[in-house]
């Protein structure tokens, strides 16, 4: 989401994009794409949209109007630049002092949890991305080709970390084949 257009690769060079404060992974990767990373807090996003400190961020709708931040950009463009995630961490000496039972109990409620999770989060995102569109906000088309040179780049830059040690190259060749065998199972699906 922005202030000005976003269509092409050419349109992200030099802008300033928010990046979570401690998220060196997405740094290293907006450098990549020649984009400025300016890292912040949370809490200071908003003022940063406000002032110009930042002309990007990169989030999904949900956030973007549970934050206010829709009220500062006038265009959003549907191209992946970042991964967002969230989890729930659980002391693992805390749950080891519980029964194997009760582990059993919290890993299945846990589960079944966090599966509706990501469905409902898949609908209210979409539901937020037409709230957006429907209090102004422009929808801006990103060109395929140009789609493949941003992932292009980000997989030429993520394998650059993982080799430096930021991330264990195992787990993120593993990450690799869960996207490509979802992706392939979608569009099996979708036809």
């Amino acid at each position: 989401m922005s202030a000005t257009p976003v269509s092409s690769l050419a349109d992200l060079k030099g802008k300033r994009v928010w990046v979570p404060e401690g998220d060196t992974i997405s740094v290293r990767s907006m450098k990549a794409l020649s984009l400025n990373p300016v890292t912040l807090p949370l809490t200071d996003v908003l003022t940063g949209l406000q002032t110009g400190l930042i002309d990007i961020v990169a989030i999904p709708p949900i956030v973007a109007l549970l934050m206010q931040w829709h009220t500062k950009v006038k265009y959003v463009t549907r191209v992946p630049l970042v991964y967002t995630l969230g989890f729930m961490a659980i002391d693992k000496k805390a749950f080891e002092k519980i029964s194997e039972q009760d582990q059993a109990i919290v890993r299945d409620v846990m589960g079944k949890l966090y599966q509706n999770f990501d469905k409902v989060n898949l609908v209210d995102n979409g539901l937020a991305f037409e709230s957006l569109v429907k209090s102004g906000i422009e929808e801006v088309s990103f060109d395929a080709a140009e789609r493949e040179k941003i992932r292009e780049i980000l997989l030429v830059s993520n394998l650059e970390l993982g080799t430096k040690g930021a991330f264990t190259l195992e787990l993120y060749q593993e990450m690799l084949r869960h996207i490509d065998e979802y992706r392939s199972e979608h569009l099996a699906d979708s036809k």
